[in-house]
This record gives C-alpha cells, sequence and structure tokens, in this order.
C-alpha cells in the first residue's frame, strides 16, 4: 500500500496518463521502457489518488521492463520445478572471464564485451547465426567470440544456467506453452526502440488473450498550435546553462507546480558546471558553502556507488588490510567519521592527521601498521581509540588469513562484514537519507558478490576485493527522486514521460545525433541485417530524429540550444533539428531570450552582497615575538598571509611525495652544510675554514667526511619503518647529495680566504617593537669584513630584495639588524646541480668573494650605506604594517603571489579578482558567468 501526505499536484491529465491510468483501473499492467519513467508514472498515479480523495491505494502495477521480466520469471519458478538459475550480471561475467583466461586475452575487459555481445545476439533473435563459422566474412576478434559463445552456452545447459539476456526468449517460451498467463491489458510506454526479443515476448502475451498496445506520444502540431520549438544561440557553455537556468527559473516563477526536464548529453562531464550555475540562478541564498537549503532542482541520472563516501570508506578500509594506500585516502578515511565510535571528537582526529603530516610520519603509500604503530604527540581519548581499533582490524585479519588463504566469495563478503564492523563502519552518527539508502543498496549488492560462490570457485582475498571494487564502481546508484520541479537527466532517460516545458542543452553537430560504434565482436554484416544500434549511420540518424521529435512531444514548450563555440573551435547546430522541425523551429540569441525574460545584470547573489568599509585593525601585542622573519616576507607579499598565519593559526596540511619534496631536500643541505661546519666536530673531523677544506681534499678525506655527516643527517630525519623501495630511494637522494656538495665545497675552494665563524646563529631583533626570532644560515670572517650566507636550492636574485615590498626580505633583515660587524656582503649561496654562484650585494666583491675575480658575475658592488638605510626604512615599514593588525588582501602580483599561497578557501581573492574582471569587460553582462565563481 502507498500513502502520500504531501498535498497533490493537480493538473488536467494528458492522453498518456489518460491512457495508463485507465488501464491501471482495468486491473492492467503498466511497462515503461526505463526505471525512470516508471517512477514518473508512479507519482502520476499517486497525484490521481489524492485528486480523487484518497488516503491509501493498492500499489499499482507499474514497471519497467526489467523489473517486470524479473515479475514474470517469479511468476514462472514458483510454479516450475526445473527452472534454470538465471546468472547476474557479475555471475555471467564470472563465467565469461573463466572461459577467455585460457585464451591469453585480458580476461577482464574481454569478459565484459562477450557479456555485451551476447546480449545483442539475444536482443536481436540472432543467436542462430553462431551455428556457421564466420571466417572470411567477420575479423579474428569475432571469430574467436563464436568459439567462446559456444562455450558458454555449453557450460550453461551443462550447469543448467542462463543469462539474464535471455529471460525474454525463455519467458515468451512460457507464454506460448500457456505456462504464464497475462492481464488483461498491458500497456507499454516509452520505448524509443522496442528490439526482436522484446517484440517477440509482446506478441507471445498477446496470443494469450492480453490486449497490448505500445502508446505513442504524438509527434505532430496540436490542433491548436500551442507547441513551439525554439532553437538557442549562445555565446558559450556557460552562457548557454545560464540562459537556461533563468528559462527555468521564470517558468516557475509563472508556475511553481511546473514540471520542467532539462535534457543533457553526457551529463557527468558537465555536472558541476550546472549545478553551480542553477544554485546561483535559481537559489542565490544557497551559494555559500555552510547552505543545506534543498533546491529545486535535482540530476536523475545516478553516480557510481564507488563515490559515494560512505562506501568509499568502506572498499578503502578493506582494501587497507592488503596493500597500502594513497596518503589523501588515509587522511580522508581517518577525519570522514565513518571509522567513528560514539563520542569520538572529529577536531581531534584533524590535528592527529596534520601531526602525521607534519612529521612526515605519511609517505605517499601508507601501510596500515605506519598508522596504528604510530605514537602520537596529542593525548586524545579519540586518537588512542582510533589506533587501538586499527590494530584490531589487523589482528582480525590475519587471524581471518587475509593474504594467506582461499576462500568462496560468500565465505570472504562475511569475512569482509565482520570487519567493517570491527572498524565501526558506517559511524556513530545517524545516516542521511542519502547515505541510508547508499547503505541499503550497498547490502544488496553484497549479496549478488556473495553469489559469485555459485560455482565454488575460490580466491584469494585480494582478488575478491579487486572484484568487489569494480563491481561496486559499475553499480549506478541514484538516491529516490525528490519530486524536484526541475528534472536534469538524460536523453534516453526521459523517454515515458511528460513535461511543461523542456530545455535541451548542447544541441549542436558534436553531441546530437549520438553516436556510437558497431560491437567489436560481432560481424558488421551481422549487426547491419539485424539493424543492431550503431550499425550504420542511417540506423543512427533515424533513431536519434525520432528521440528528437519525442522530445517537442513531450512538452508543450520545447527549446534546444547550442554554443557557438567551445574550446577546440566553432559549433553549428545539428543538422537534425532542421529535419525534424523544419521552419517550425524558430531561431534567437541567448542575448535575445534573456532581454526577453527580464534578466538582471547582475547575478541574483551578487545583489543580496552588501559592500562594508572596515577599517578596524587588531594591533599585534608587542610582548609576544612574531616568529621569524617568514613574518616579513609574507606581509610583503600579502598582509591577510601574516595575519591568517601568525593570527589566526592557519598552517597548510603538508602532503606526502613518493620521495622527497624539495622542501626536505632543502633542508637536509641545509643540515649537513651546518653540521659540515659546526665547530663541535671531534678533531677527526674539523671544518673551521678555506684551509681545512682544501687540505681535506688533498687529503683525499673530504668525500669520506661529508658521506659520514650525509649518513647522519638522513638517519635523523628519515629514518623510518617505510620499506625497502624507500630504502633504496634515500641511498639515491644520499649519493645526489654528496654529487651536489662536492661541486659546491670544490667551488668554495675558488674564493679568498675564509673562516666559517658561525652556522645557523639564532639570536632575537627587535624593529621599533616588533620582535623576530632570527636564524642565519652561515657568517663567513673574510680579510675586509664578514659575509652572510644563505643557502638557496631554487630560484636565487638579488632583485627579490628590491622595492617597498621584496620578495626576500630575509636577507636584507639580517644585514640590518643582525648585528653583524664589519659587513662587506649578503649573498645567496645557490646550490644546485647546474647551477653553483653566488648572487647577491658586496662592498668589494672582487676581494672579499672571489680569488680570481673575472669581473662577471652575479653578486653587485652595491652594498653602500645608502642601500642599508633604504633596506632598514622599508623592513621598518612592514613591520609597523603587522603591528597595527594591517590583514588586507592585497596580492603583490595576482595571480602570481596567490599561486603557492595555502589560503585561497580563506581570503577568496580569486573571486573578487574575477568579479572584477567581468564587470570590467566590454559585454558588461554579469549573467552570462563566463568569469563568475561561486562560493
Amino acid at each position: 500500500m502507498n500513502s502520500f501526505e504531501a498535498n497533490p499536484l493537480h493538473r488536467p491529465p494528458s492522453e498518456l496518463q489518460t491512457a495508463a491510468l485507465g488501464c491501471l483501473e482495468r486491473g492492467g499492467t503498466v511497462v515503461t521502457g526505463n526505471a525512470r519513467a516508471a517512477r514518473w508514472m508512479q507519482r502520476r498515479h499517486a497525484e490521481a489518488q489524492q485528486a480523487a480523495g484518497k488516503l491509501a491505494w493498492p500499489t499499482p502495477a507499474i514497471y519497467d521492463w526489467g523489473g517486470w521480466l524479473s515479475f514474470l520469471w517469479k511468476q514462472y519458478i514458483e510454479t516450475a520445478s526445473d527452472a534454470p538459475l538465471v546468472l547476474s550480471s557479475l555471475q555471467e561475467q564470472a563465467v565469461w572471464k573463466k572461459i577467455v583466461r585460457n585464451s591469453g586475452a585480458d580476461s577482464e575487459s574481454v569478459a565484459r564485451l562477450c557479456s555485451n555481445a551476447w546480449k545483442l545476439l539475444s536482443d536481436y533473435n540472432v543467436h542462430d547465426q553462431r551455428w556457421w563459422p564466420w571466417t572470411g566474412k567477420a575479423s579474428a576478434d569475432a571469430e574467436a567470440f563464436r568459439e567462446w559463445a559456444g562455450l558458454f552456452d555449453r557450460e550453461c545447459q551443462k550447469r543448467h544456467w542462463t543469462s539474464r539476456s535471455d529471460l525474454p526468449q525463455l519467458l515468451t517460451a512460457q507464454f506460448r506453452e500457456n505456462i504464464l498467463t497475462s492481464p488483461a491489458q498491458i500497456l507499454c510506454v516509452g520505448f524509443d526502440r522496442i528490439t526482436p526479443a522484446q517484440q517477440s515476448l509482446i506478441d507471445a502475451a498477446r496470443s494469450t488473450g492480453a490486449a497490448v498496445t505500445v502508446f505513442e506520444i504524438p509527434t505532430g502540431e496540436t490542433p491548436d498550435g500551442e507547441k513551439t520549438s525554439q532553437l538557442i544561440e549562445a555565446n558559450n557553455l556557460q552562457d548557454e546553462l545560464t540562459t537556461c537556468a533563468w528559462w527555468a527559473r521564470r517558468k516557475l516563477e509563472e508556475n511553481p507546480a511546473a514540471g520542467i526536464a532539462v535534457i543533457v548529453q553526457a551529463v557527468d562531464q558537465v555536472r558541476g558546471e550546472i549545478e553551480r550555475t542553477f544554485r546561483e540562478v535559481l537559489m542565490p541564498r544557497s551559494v555559500g558553502i555552510e547552505s543545506n537549503a534543498a533546491m529545486p532542482f535535482e540530476f536523475s541520472l545516478g553516480k557510481p556507488l564507488a563515490t559515494v563516501p560512505l562506501i568509499r570508506a568502506a572498499l578503502l578500509t578493506l582494501r587497507w588490510l592488503v596493500e597500502p594506500l594513497e596518503e589523501s585516502a588515509v587522511s580522508w578515511l581517518a577525519i570522514s567519521g565513518f571509522l567513528a565510535r560514539d563520542g569520538d571528537n572529529l577536531d581531534e582526529m584533524a590535528v592527529f592527521n596534520a601531526e602525521l603530516r607534519e612529521r612526515g610520519h605519511l609517505a605517499h603509500q601508507v601501510h596500515i601498521d605506519n598508522v596504528f604503530n604510530y605514537r602520537p604527540r596529542l593525548n586524545s581519548r579519540t586518537v588512542a581509540r582510533f589506533l587501538k581499533r586499527l590494530r584490531g582490524l589487523d589482528s582480525t585479519a590475519q587471524a581471518e588469513g587475509i593474504g594467506v588463504r582461499t576462500k568462496t566469495f560468500p565465505e570472504w563478503m562475511d569475512t569482509a562484514e565482520k570487519l567493517l564492523k570491527k572498524a565501526r563502519w558506517p559511524g556513530s552518527r545517524t545516516l542521511e537519507s542519502a547515505e541510508y539508502q547508499a547503505r541499503a543498496r550497498w547490502e544488496r549488492m553484497t549479496a549478488d558478490i556473495a553469489a559469485l560462490g555459485f560455482d565454488g570457485a575460490r580466491a584469494g582475498w585480494g582478488e575478491f576485493v579487486t572484484a568487489l571494487d569494480r563491481y561496486v564502481a559499475e553499480t549506478i546508484f541514484a538516491p529516490e527522486s525528490l519530486g524536484c520541479p526541475i528534472q536534469i537527466m538524460g536523453a534516453l532517460e526521459s523517454s515515458g514521460q511528460e513535461f511543461d516545458a523542456l530545455w535541451f542543452l548542447s544541441a549542436d553537430e558534436n553531441q546530437w545525433p549520438a553516436t556510437g560504434r558497431p560491437d567489436p565482436l560481432l560481424p558488421l554484416w551481422l549487426q547491419r541485417k539485424a539493424a543492431m544500434p550503431h550499425s550504420t549511420i542511417e540506423e543512427d540518424w533515424a533513431r536519434n530524429l525520432a528521440i528528437t521529435r519525442r522530445f517537442a512531444a513531450s512538452a508543450p514548450e520545447c527549446v534546444f540550444s547550442y554554443a557557438l563555440r567551445n574550446e577546440t573551435g566553432e559549433l553549428r547546430p545539428s543538422a537534425l533539428l532542421a529535419e525534424a522541425f523544419g521552419p517550425a523551429l524558430s531561431e534567437t540569441s541567448s542575448d535575445e531570450l534573456r532581454a526577453t525574460l527580464n534578466v538582471p545584470m547582475m547575478l541574483p547573489h551578487k545583489c543580496l552582497t552588501h559592500e562594508i568599509d572596515d577599517r578596524s585593525q587588531i594591533p599585534w601585542p608587542r610582548q609576544i615575538s612574531a616568529g621569524g622573519a617568514e613574518i616579513l616576507k609574507r606581509q610583503s607579499a600579502c598582509a591577510f598571509q601574516s595575519f591568517a598565519t601568525r593570527r589566526l593559526g592557519i598552517k597548510e596540511l603538508e602532503d606526502a611525495d613518493r620521495g622527497l619534496n624539495p622542501l626536505d631536500r632543502g633542508n637536509a643541505l641545509h643540515a649537513v652544510l651546518q653540521a659540515f661546519w659546526s665547530k663541535e666536530n671531534s678533531a677527526a673531523l674539523p671544518m673551521r675554514n678555506r684551509s681545512d677544506l682544501f687540505n681535506a681534499k688533498a687529503a683525499g678525506k673530504l668525500a669520506q667526511i661529508l658521506d659520514h655527516h650525509i649518513a647522519v643527517v638522513f638517519k635523523e630525519r628519515f629514518a623510518g619503518a617505510r620499506g625497502k623501495w624507500w630504502d633504496a630511494y634515500l641511498r639515491v637522494e644520499q649519493s645526489r647529495l654528496h654529487s651536489v656538495l662536492l661541486q659546491w665545497l670544490d667551488y668554495e675552494l675558488g674564493r679568498p680566504d675564509f673562516i666559517v665563524e658561525a652556522c645557523e646563529k639564532e639570536q632575537t631583533v627587535k624593529i621599533d617593537g616588533l620582535e623576530l626570532h632570527l636564524r642565519v644560515d652561515r657568517i663567513d670572517r673574510v680579510d675586509k669584513g664578514r659575509l652572510i650566507l644563505d643557502y638557496k636550492t631554487g630560484v636565487a636574485s638579488a632583485s627579490m630584495w628590491e622595492g617597498e615590498r621584496p620578495d626576500e626580505p630575509q636577507l636584507p633583515l639580517y644585514g640590518t639588524h643582525g648585528g653583524v660587524e664589519d659587513l662587506c656582503g649578503v649573498l645567496f649561496a645557490k646550490i644546485r646541480a647546474e647551477e653553483m654562484h653566488f648572487v647577491g650585494s658586496a662592498k668589494d666583491p672582487a676581494t672579499t668573494v672571489y680569488r680570481n675575480f673575472s669581473g662577471r658575475t652575479k653578486v653587485k658592488s652595491n652594498l653602500t650605506e645608502d642601500a642599508l638605510r633604504q633596506w632598514s626604512e622599508t623592513l621598518r615599514i612592514l613591520a609597523a604594517d603587522f603591528l597595527t593588525g594591517n590583514a588586507a588582501v592585497e596580492p603583490k602580483s595576482y595571480p602570481k603571489t596567490c599561486r603557492f599561497c595555502p589560503l585561497p578557501g580563506l581570503c577568496r581573492v580569486a573571486e573578487v579578482n574575477v568579479a572584477t574582471e567581468a564587470e570590467d569587460d566590454a559585454d558588461d553582462s554579469a549573467i552570462t558567468g563566463e568569469e563568475t565563481d561561486n562560493a
């Protein structure tokens, strides 16, 4: 029984609805061409019952084609004692896989192709063509399939199995033998194509006395000429989407109960753009990321079940037991909440995840024991319980023989359920409606997986999880429809339904008519003889022409649109439209339509935005240290950077690379050079000056000394149980660093005599009250004074110190406030395999930096008192800006400054700049949305 509490949608029944409701009232059955049409028909039936004043009514006999076959088959097996086992799609692929495996082909992909080819043979009643060789009239692949099909046929007969594709033929035989009975009336609705197998079953039902009608929506103009068709020419895809959204908005404003269809080919490719644009236009108050407002539109096309977060968590957990996961997957799993207990604090899990990344414990590939063996600094009950669950999960997996034993698929499915329960999946919180439906779909799907044990085959855990992953990825999940007035759907999915208005997007020659390729495993002559899909251009054209006319017949108003251009070039409207409608199709532009719709120049959510002039600033407490030189670097790049990172404590989440990232390599180089020149070295490894360096090389000990320091640094920084690959990789990195530093030390031997006075020298300084902690890489004493050196493994240029907002204020800061007496130079020491040299400023580089001065150098003779005073003034201004609380979002050079900034989601400067560019555009029409991005 069905009952509905919502107000029914009252509208006059159409010819289709009248026929369907009449059939149901007479005890008949309605069969639709797709599941979407069946749901639409059920909704129309419910509205009719409510309009009649009913509160409850019997469930109507409305099925899609597959559901009707299942209903008939269930009827048959209730009386038949020898009914064969109908293979599920997964079971059938397993049989095909077993058959083709001996041929040496890729059994996974070939099995799917074989299953599709078999279905075509069944749908078009041409299995008899397999009894004669195709040699000479088909490819070798087709002949191979013919042989495999024979093996599949014999295997099914031997085991008393049957493919689901053969159900129409089996049920046709039961009708003809009067084993199955049919209702007095059957109405078939929404079939763009009726295959020979379907026609045979329909004819067999008629032979039992049933009145079977195939309803076709009239495609001609109505007598009163109410139907209209339009072609809209848009500037680009965004313009097309925005115009469509405004058109739909105006339709709903005129009639909130209107049913609107938006048809789009390849919806997965533009789903994000559609959702963003429709939200901006139809629900402007929902643009904020915190909004959970119900949308007036929904996508009727489902997504792979594997993409649903709840299901993804289950798959990742099961796979993690035998192989490492990507670092991002481990982080997501930890903070998703799908493995949480009652009372767990997900904020603490997020802090724990950041700690793992900060300390480099997560590699690019993370084994489960890398996490549960970790000893966190964070004192958290939630984290402790999570790690305990992972250890218990691993112990249970070992006890179940994962990675060692083989079991049947039903046995492995039982193991999987036990492990997920141990992991506390799907978490402790109450599931939302869509999540609950996904959980139910998972349970039905796992029953299908368990059914793979139908042949008693055994497999390892890895093979089981791979099959599970594949099946979940192929399973399409669509939550129950919310009955939104705007339905976004595919072309075939719209059959069997009627709407108040319909808009077909991207009706250009590239996307419509929809095209495809002939089946690769069937002879082309056979496909053409049977008129299979995509066997000829003419067949595809005729079918899509009928579908195009069906669009127009499905709604009083039908709009087709296309973009003038896309990223590949100019576009033209589909030639199908001209053949389908001729001069009856009126043409206009998106600009003209928007003018007719009275579309404002600014998007709705922009109209709701008010600019507030907030000049308030919060000064920095001078008694607290602001940190290091990085603060002034960020203040110079963008004041908001320094404010957010220091005041708000925002920190970029670290990502692991497959090996060491540039920062890791740079830090390792700094650490090795610090150790190399350290005064704490033993007498066996003394390095104080150029003479020590020269003597070590002359004695043949330089490489050995360098190796010692590299080994110590790498052991302290990168040691850990990350596997053999990691150990081998580190050896390669050590060798690379050894080679680079040997070249650098050779370069340093070309300098005048120097003494290393300090390495990584730390000190606290104040700039007009701003306290900073500085650490200088190295200070050398030379004949005429002291040099400050800063090691650089990346880009280094003295131009980085110039201007009111220098890119690298660190060395000017050391030079003016580092307290270095007799300063005669501030230099970047650029240490790269292809570049070994100094960059910077000195008083006399010919005598202080170079031993044999050639005059060609990147060290300029411009370290003057005026230059130092200018640096000092620039730094004072930056320090004052920070102290007063200047947090303006003003990147020095947009978008270059923002390219590596970790704060784009916080400052949202990109949206501000895009909006400004759009306003300055010659078109001056924000409604096109070409440069608009939403929150």
